[in-house]
């Protein structure tokens, strides 16, 4: 009686694991549904709809710089929240080498009235930047602006 208790006890434990464990894999599949979506949406500038999919990958994964420089540039180009902006970027800009971080911190601190935090970023951008990427991102004019 007891062997068979026992054994029915082993049966049920490996059911609930193999149970758990499909849900964890359908749980990772609609995150990388969701991480697809933010950044086809994020390629096509269409930042109003990739907004709201970088903050819900950001309460998952919140020291992933790659979603915090998505979120940010998100909020610039919608023109929201652009101060709260700056800590996204410079998080990103921490663990990432990625040039265009440092025109988004320029754009942030310029729309923020920080002129020479933004002439500085704008700077180390240009050094960077390809000759194409300066034109498509109006480097000069903002610059200018500032």
């Amino acid at each position: 009686m007891i062997f068979r208790v026992l054994i029915l006890f082993c049966f049920l434990s490996f059911s609930c694991v193999i149970k758990i464990q499909a849900q964890d894999n359908a749980k990772s599949a609609q995150e990388t549904e969701l991480e697809q979506k933010a950044f086809t949406l994020f390629r096509a500038e269409n930042f109003t709809d990739a907004l709201p999919l970088f903050s819900q990958l950001l309460s998952l994964y919140p020291k992933e710089p790659n979603y915090n420089f998505g979120y940010a540039v998100c909020l610039i180009e919608t023109n929201q929240q652009i101060e709260k902006s700056i800590k996204y970027l410079q998080f990103a800009d921490s663990k990432s080498d990625n040039p265009l971080i440092k025109f988004y911190l320029g754009r942030a601190f310029h729309l923020s009235y920080k002129f020479d935090e933004a002439l500085s970023n704008y700077d180390i951008y240009a050094k960077k930047a390809l000759p194409a990427d300066k034109k498509k991102y109006l480097l000069d004019s903002r610059i200018s602006m500032c």
